[in-house]
């Protein structure tokens, strides 16, 4: 059987195309939503016409501080422990799907090889080769490769940058964020959002926090100065 975990926005996103596709070609799989982030996730999983998760680890605010990621992931892996049978359907060949590199990715890929699974990893071969930058993405990719067995990676580059690790790669050629947006453009009648009709673009600046601020207000700064440039945060 096949297991997807996922516990971010982001994750819901790029994995979005991949449930879909399985949903059309009526390929059961188990959801398993590790609870990372609350926020705006059952709005998203609904514009997205994704099921309702199967298993949900974890129901409370969104994990954002050190300390609460540390609680939140001990007690699932204990949890894990506990109940893999009940978690994982009672399957014992089947395959474990998580995707990026946050902590959910990681723990995904731990209650996996716990429960006797498979592990994939999409959007796999990702580096920075700083181990601090970013923090903790880095080391959780290079922690998650570890515990692979199968490697979709988004690009030759991608690929290289595990071959050094066991298992089987794939190429997958692009990132399946590509598959979200065309679906975006094919759907915008059913996504509740205004359209700006004069020309924009849209800029998302990500974590760590720190750096995201300083190069946005450089950013921001400098888009200011394009002439007819309205800007809206």
């Amino acid at each position: 059987m096949i297991h997807i975990l996922l516990g971010t926005r982001a994750q819901l996103i790029k994995m979005a195309p991949v449930m879909q596709a399985l949903h059309r070609e009526n390929i059961p799989y188990n959801f398993i939503f590790t609870g990372q982030h609350q926020d705006t996730i059952e709005e998203l999983r609904k514009s997205f016409q994704i099921k309702e998760p199967d298993v949900t680890l974890y129901r409370g605010r969104d994990i954002v501080s050190i300390v609460s990621m540390i609680v939140w992931s001990v007690t699932i892996l204990v949890k894990t422990l506990f109940t893999k049978k009940e978690i994982f359907k009672h399957d014992s060949k089947g395959i474990v799907i998580v995707h990026g590199d946050t902590i959910s990715t990681l723990l995904g890929a731990l209650m996996g090889k716990l429960s006797g699974l498979k592990v994939g990893h999409v959007e796999s071969g990702l580096r920075s080769f700083k181990l601090f930058q970013p923090f903790p993405e880095e080391l959780t990719r290079i922690a998650t490769f570890t515990l692979c067995d199968y490697f979709f990676c988004p690009g030759a580059w991608a690929v290289n940058n595990v071959k050094k690790y066991t298992g089987k790669k794939i190429n997958t050629r692009m990132n399946t964020l590509f598959d979200t947006l065309q679906w975006a453009v094919h759907n915008l009648n059913q996504i509740d959002v205004t359209i700006p009709q004069e020309r924009y673009c849209i800029i998302s600046i990500l974590f760590p926090v720190s750096r995201a601020f300083s190069r946005g207000q450089v950013l921001s700064r400098n888009l200011q100065g394009i002439p007819d440039c309205s800007f809206t945060s």
